[in-house]
């Protein structure tokens, strides 16, 4: 937080009156090309800053994307996923359907009638899949084939704790069908609302024609902070040390899961990537009762079978977001209910 009160400070000097005036509507250019310098270094990805539009949050850039693409498309989006995505979509009317996974990914058979598929094929939410290249490959001749258009949310890439990311499909993507999506929201803090995304060079143009219209929607004092926390090399800094910092709370939270009473009848999966993992429990309890039951000791957590909006059925498996849980809440939660799990 010192580092960057420090560039805002630097940014009212060096600016002045200067950050009262309008801005280009698809961010400054500072931003942008620190934005494509950061893609290319943790992602390797080659984009042309001119093609990335910022936005203040990415609800803001869905619902462009809507206007954009049409409102007679049909949005594919994971099952299971995470619920604000279709409610957004259907805010924006349009139709959703879901899009079947297995544990590579999004199934291409499955997309059917579907226009747009809206996807995270680096660490899926809430499974924790990681879709491989062939996979990703098969996605985007889908694309190609019916000149359909591909959502990549990166949301959470940058905390990988493996050494060999698979690549971005928008850096695989030859045909200029891949919309890619991320958001400084997670990786920063909550409150800053800056998220971009990367349009097609054609779908740019499209994008200026048809709604150039638009306003940038984040002020240029965040947007030159940022630009100088991008290129000067501090939010590499602050990844790595968010990395460690989770990687050490994932594996405390590991720990006690491994040594609690009733270790035997648990198993973790997905523990590379992201910030969180799934658990699944062998109990007689359902999904709700089990829930309910630790969230009367403190802990808040969803069932597998929550993010599902096709199917109820209990899964026995619940989706730990450790980066806010606390242990010493953990070990008393687990000694608590040990008695109906043991």
């Amino acid at each position: 937080f010192s580092v960057w009160s420090r560039l805002q400070r630097e940014v009212m000097l060096d600016f002045g009156e200067a950050l009262l005036a309008p801005l280009p509507n698809r961010g400054i250019p500072e931003l942008r090309q620190a934005i494509a310098g950061h893609l290319a270094a943790f992602r390797g990805m080659r984009v042309d800053p001119e093609n990335i539009l910022i936005g203040a949050g990415t609800d803001f850039l869905y619902n462009l994307l809507i206007q954009l693409l049409g409102r007679e498309k049909v949005y594919a989006v994971e099952e299971p996923g995470y619920g604000k995505i279709r409610k957004i979509y259907a805010a924006g009317g349009v139709k959703t359907v879901s899009a079947a996974m297995d544990d590579r990914g999004v199934l291409p058979e499955s997309l059917g009638s579907a226009d747009v598929l809206h996807i995270s094929p680096s660490h899926h939410f809430p499974t924790g899949i990681v879709t491989p290249v062939s996979r990703r490959r098969e996605l985007l001749d889908w694309a190609n084939r019916g000149e359909k258009w591909i959502i990549e949310d990166d949301y959470d890439s940058e905390f990988r704790f493996d050494a060999h990311p698979v690549p971005a499909m928008q850096s695989l993507d030859d045909g200029g069908r891949v919309i890619y999506m991320n958001s400084f929201s997670k990786s920063l803090a909550p409150s800053i609302r800056i998220s971009y995304m990367v349009l097609p060079a054609g779908l740019m143009a499209a994008f200026q024609q048809k709604l150039g219209f638009y306003s940038c929607t984040v002020p240029s004092f965040e947007q030159y902070t940022l630009a100088r926390f991008l290129s000067r090399g501090f939010f590499e800094k602050h990844i790595n040390r968010m990395r460690k910092f989770y990687k050490n709370r994932r594996n405390a939270v590991v720990s006690l899961l491994e040594k609690c009473s009733f270790s035997d009848k648990l198993t973790i999966q997905e523990q590379d990537a992201g910030l969180h993992f799934l658990l699944n429990v062998a109990t007689s309890l359902s999904d709700q009762s089990l829930t309910e039951k630790l969230a009367a000791l403190g802990i808040r957590v969803r069932a597998l079978s929550s993010y599902y909006h096709d199917q109820s059925e209990d899964l026995h498996c619940l989706v730990i977001n450790y980066s806010g849980l606390k242990e010493e809440r953990l070990s008393a939660a687990l000694a608590a209910i040990s008695g109906e799990l043991a």
